[in-house]
């Protein structure tokens, strides 16, 4: 810590007798790329989340009409080897306030107690159990829900999520615009006391997941909808041909949605806990998984999305695909290439330059935080993570940009998300 300090007032001393344009050099991956993008769009999000609005009004309107006369909603949730979470995630499900749900449990192949445990609840009547004897991935689950499916609208949940009890009720209220095709529900860690790991994770949903999907629902650019807790209208699944093969299936599946002309929502009052990697090893894992999808997803499969002569480009979804492309691919490069070009052109100033660095990053993400604490519904939760803030600064800095870097690397030359070990090799072959 003593070390840290130092290397602090050196740096301090060295700008202070630097001009303004010499500051902006040694600092100019945050000051230009960084600051700009997270730290005014939280801004907008609080404003927007303390102003009234006509389209607050306007969903709870449509959510009071919506009660009076009631659609089926089928809840669809794929389920392998989940005997631990499964139980209490379906009383989360059978508690929910909307009066007409029906929740359709597909067991993907499980080899554990799971298909005595659904068998059971289906003989009580309380869920539709569907067994898939040979597991064939998560898309496969899913397609097999939907096909035995009666509700006008799908919402899809992973076996580990508990929904809050009005979560349904208000995830349905996003689809007050009749231009929305699919509702991305708000996600929160439900392991959060676990350990440090899953504490950090939980400052990350909040910041990054709750106030940045907030922000390009708000700008028309959302092009994820979560796989843990998702609405969409039946009729756009079904011309879409069902969900593909994965991973990513809930990014996949959005695009696709988004590229038949609707738009992608958030409601951040439907809110729904996940079960977080608990292992350093776990998380790297998912992490990997996740942004192998990115590649393969916005520069391959989903080109047409930054291509503006292949049929179905929107301009909103370009906007959203280089917004993503930009702050997590570019920006893991250039984060690195900021800290080469520190070794390279200033060595002898790189340690009090980067100390800075991270100071200014820790800074930044308390003013983040309290952004997003403001924003919040669930203040007494939150407050909670504001003692490890300062490792999150560094988490979110160092640790999980070079894990994109790495996942994205991979991605480019060897294309691991072809052989992802979720995707059972016969459905790989198939595919």
């Amino acid at each position: 810590m003593e070390k840290l300090f130092s290397y602090l007032y050196q740096c301090l001393g060295i700008i202070s007798h630097e001009s303004g344009y010499r500051i902006g050099l040694i600092l100019w991956c945050f000051l230009f790329l960084e600051l700009p993008r997270y730290a005014l769009t939280n801004l907008i999000i609080l404003l927007q989340s303390v102003l009234p609005s006509s389209g607050k009004a306007g969903q709870e309107e449509y959510l009071r009409e919506l009660l009076q006369n009631p659609p089926l909603v089928s809840l669809i949730v794929p389920s392998y080897n989940e005997e631990k979470h499964l139980p209490a995630s379906i009383n989360s499900f059978l508690a929910q306030s909307y009066p007409r749900l029906e929740i359709i449990v597909v067991d993907d192949g499980s080899n554990d107690h799971t298909p005595q445990l659904c068998a059971t609840l289906a003989r009580q009547g309380k869920i539709i159990y569907l067994r898939n004897h040979l597991r064939g991935g998560k898309s496969s689950a899913l397609n097999s829900g939907l096909a035995k499916a009666q509700g006008e609208f799908i919402v899809t949940a992973d076996a580990d999520t508990i929904l809050d009890r009005d979560a349904i009720t208000q995830i349905l209220a996003g689809f007050a615009d009749p231009e929305v095709g699919a509702v991305s529900g708000n996600l929160r860690p439900q392991n959060t006391e676990e350990n440090l790991l899953t504490r950090l994770q939980a400052i990350h949903y909040l910041i990054a997941i709750n106030m940045g999907r907030r922000f390009n629902a708000w700008a028309n650019m959302l092009l994820i909808v979560s796989g843990a807790f998702g609405a969409f209208r039946r009729r756009l699944l079904e011309q879409a041909g069902g969900w593909d093969k994965g991973p990513g299936e809930d990014a996949d599946m959005t695009l696709k949605i988004k590229r038949s002309g609707s738009n992608i929502a958030f409601r951040h009052q439907a809110v729904a806990y996940t079960h977080v990697p608990e292992t350093t090893g776990g998380y790297i894992r998912q992490q990997l998984r996740w942004n192998h999808s990115l590649v393969a997803f916005y520069l391959r499969k989903h080109s047409w999305t930054l291509n503006p002569f292949q049929v179905g480009f929107d301009a909103w979804a370009w906007a959203g695909a280089l917004d993503v492309l930009f702050y997590q691919f570019l920006l893991s490069y250039s984060f690195a290439a900021y800290l080469i070009w520190l070794v390279v052109f200033h060595r002898p100033l790189a340690a009090p330059i980067l100390a800075a660095t991270s100071f200014i990053y820790l800074i930044d993400g308390y003013a983040e935080f309290l952004m997003a604490w403001l924003a919040s519904d669930r203040k007494s939760e939150d407050t909670k993570l504001f003692i490890y803030i300062p490792l999150y600064a560094l988490f979110v800095c160092y640790f999980l940009r070079f894990i994109r870097l790495w996942a994205y690397t991979g991605e480019l030359l060897w294309q691991p998300s072809l052989t992802d070990p979720h995707i059972p090799q016969k459905v790989q072959n198939a595919a």
